[in-house]
């Protein structure tokens, strides 16, 4: 048999011709460490997640008190039943553009608190912070309510 010379080995008889490149490579580590080595693919995937996993994490931290936070996903939520401007088109939800501040924070709290009767809004006051009522209640204090059912 002749002598295989991939990866520094020349052992006689350990490859055959007949097998493809890429297994007999395989078959042939360098030393008893080899197989521990990280492959390419596997170092790319790791560095992918772990700086996937840190924006995540930065993101999910609360901006401090100077920085705007961005609330679009709480005030989609809320526009979903009472609209897109924060006038419903359903007379039974609210008009809630416009409305005071104070009030819209205590009725918020008071749905969290249970203070305050209704089952949709329970739901989705519970996971609300106070800082979230607080802006919540500012952004739709500033909206000029236009048109809908009932102004």
């Amino acid at each position: 048999m002749g002598q295989c010379c991939f990866a520094g080995n020349r052992r006689p008889g350990f490859c055959r011709p007949e097998e493809p490149l890429e297994i007999r490579i395989e078959i042939m580590p360098r030393n008893k460490f080899s197989s521990m080595a990280i492959k390419p693919a596997h170092l790319w995937c790791s560095l992918f997640l772990s700086l996937f996993a840190a924006s995540s994490v930065t993101q999910a931290a609360e901006p401090g008190p100077d920085r705007p936070r961005d609330l679009s996903g709480l005030v989609g939520q809320c526009m979903t039943c009472h609209g897109p401007a924060g006038v419903a088109e359903n007379p039974q939800w609210p008009v809630i553009a416009g409305q005071n501040e104070l009030y819209l924070g205590k009725a918020l709290r008071d749905f969290r608190s249970g203070r305050r009767q209704d089952g949709m809004m329970k739901l989705m006051t519970e996971q609300l912070t106070d800082r979230d009522i607080s802006e919540l209640a500012h952004y739709f204090s500033q909206i000029k309510p236009r048109g809908g059912l009932h102004q």
